[in-house]
């Protein structure tokens, strides 16, 4: 009888991508899944957050695993610092392209946070504001109409990127049913959105 499929996903910088996940694959008994920070394929946000890494290098990485049999899952970010709330819609939306485009599994928006110090002076210089809940909808739906692979959203403390205590349990639960089904549904209609 088979086993019921199991997976493992662990993170990676694409740098980082060698035959030691090779090895690393043949200890498991899952399928092994490595998670890669592409974060965006905007190239001067993405000199400027120090990635130490190009999108070649994310490319490379993606094409060593798929020809290892490892699958790949792309982090990317929501509204890094120095993009306004249209850009870093537009900028996720590229990066879900190219991700899939270089061959990854799935994607995972991460909405970016202030709080962790660097954020929150980078806000202060107004470099830096965090994306709205309404921008995360809008990449998830794109990614998930594309139909190229799986999209999810990282939906981890949503409430504040929503100033709208009315709707956000509403939004939040949309976004776990966008997660888990990988199907579009009605938008949630609150005042706040009209």
């Amino acid at each position: 009888m088979k086993e019921p499929y199991l997976k493992r996903t662990i993170e990676s910088h694409p740098r980082l991508i060698n035959e030691k996940c090779l090895i690393f694959r043949d200890m498991l008994k899952p399928d092994l899944q490595i998670a890669l920070g592409l974060e965006t394929v905007h190239t001067e946000v993405l000199r400027k957050l120090n990635k130490q890494m190009t999108l070649e290098d994310f490319r490379k990485a993606v094409s060593y695993l798929n020809q290892h049999d490892i699958l790949s899952r792309a982090f990317i970010l929501l509204r890094p610092p120095f993009l306004s709330e249209s850009e870093g819609i537009f900028w996720a939306e590229r990066s879900i392209d190219f991700a899939f485009s270089a061959g990854v599994e799935c994607c995972t928006v991460i909405p970016v946070r202030a709080g962790n110090g660097a954020m929150d002076l980078l806000m202060e210089k107004n470099y830096f504001g965090q994306p709205d809940i309404l921008s995360l909808e809008t990449v998830l739906e794109y990614g998930i109409r594309l139909n190229s692979g799986r999209v999810f959203a990282d939906v981890w403390d949503l409430g504040m990127f929503s100033g709208c205590k009315k709707c956000i349990d509403k939004r939040t639960n949309r976004l776990i049913a966008l997660n888990l089904n990988q199907k579009i549904t009605s938008p949630v209609r609150c005042t706040c959105s009209s």
